[in-house]
C-alpha cells in the first residue's frame, strides 16, 4: 500500500526522496510489488481508509507489514505524540455527484517529513490530525447537504481512539450529534451483526408477503 500511494503521489522514483521503506524492504520485493501495481496483478482498487493507515505506517517506518490484523495502524496510533498540533494537507472535491477525498497532498507532505528525519511520533500525529480533519469536513458537508444533524462513526478504523475522539469532537463542535459504538464492535463484528439484522428483516418481510398472497388467494 505504501508503494501504491507513494508511486501515485510522488512518481515511481518517490520524487527522489530517500525513505526508510526503500532501505528496509528487499529490493527484489519492491520490484515485484511495483510490477504488480503497474500491471494491476492481484491489485484491486480500494477506497478503504485502513489501507491509507497501512501506507502511512510503512512510509513513516513504523511498521512495514501486518503480521496480525490492524498491526500497522495500531502501531502508528501508538507512537503519535499528544502535543503535536500540525496536520498534513489534503484535497476535498466533488466529482460526478460524489464527495472525493484526495490523499495525494497528504502523502507528499508525510514523505517529505520522513525524508527530513522528522520523528515518527510527530509524523503519526500530523497524519492523524489530517485524517480527522478530512473526515470531519466531509461528514459536515454531507450532513448539511442532506439536512441531517446526526452522524454515525463506524468501521474498523474507528477502533482507533485518537480518531474517534478527534472526529467526534470536531463534529460536535459543529453542532452535530455523534453516535459511536458501545456494545457492538466497530469492525467486522458489528458488520456481521448488521448483515444478520438485514437478512432477518428481509426474511420477515418475505414471509409476510407470502402469507398475504396465500390468504388473498
Amino acid at each position: 500500500m505504501a508503494l501504491a500511494y507513494a508511486t501515485r503521489a510522488l512518481g515511481e522514483d518517490f520524487g527522489g526522496l530517500e525513505l526508510p521503506l526503500l532501505e528496509s524492504v528487499p529490493k527484489q520485493s519492491l520490484e515485484v510489488v511495483r510490477k504488480m501495481i503497474k500491471q494491476r496483478v492481484n491489485s484491486p482498487l480500494t477506497t478503504s481508509l485502513g489501507r491509507l493507515f497501512d501506507a502511512a505506517s510503512a512510509l513513516a517506518a513504523v511498521a512495514f507489514r501486518n503480521t496480525y490484523e490492524g498491526q500497522a495502524p495500531m502501531e502508528l496510533e501508538g507512537v503519535a505524540r499528544d502535543d503535536e498540533t500540525g496536520s498534513y494537507p489534503y484535497e476535498l472535491t466533488r466529482e460526478g455527484g460524489m464527495l472525493v477525498i484526495d490523499p495525494d497532498p497528504l502523502i507528499r507532505a508525510l514523505a517529505a517529513d520522513v525524508a527530513r528525519g522528522v520523528a515518527a511520533g510527530v509524523v503519526s500525529a500530523r497524519f492523524h490530525n489530517a485524517v480527522i480533519a478530512f473526515l470531519a469536513e466531509a461528514a459536515g458537508q454531507l450532513a448539511a447537504g442532506l439536512g441531517v444533524e446526526t452522524v454515525v462513526l463506524s468501521g474498523g478504523c474507528f477502533q482507533n481512539q485518537r480518531l474517534v475522539e478527534g472526529v467526534a469532537g470536531a463534529l460536535e463542535g459543529a453542532g452535530l450529534e455523534v453516535l459511536t459504538h458501545s456494545l457492538v464492535p466497530a469492525n467486522d463484528g458489528g458488520l456481521a451483526l448488521g448483515q444478520a439484522w438485514v437478512a432477518a428483516a428481509r426474511l420477515t418481510a418475505e414471509s409476510k408477503r407470502s402469507e398475504t398472497k396465500q390468504y388473498g388467494e
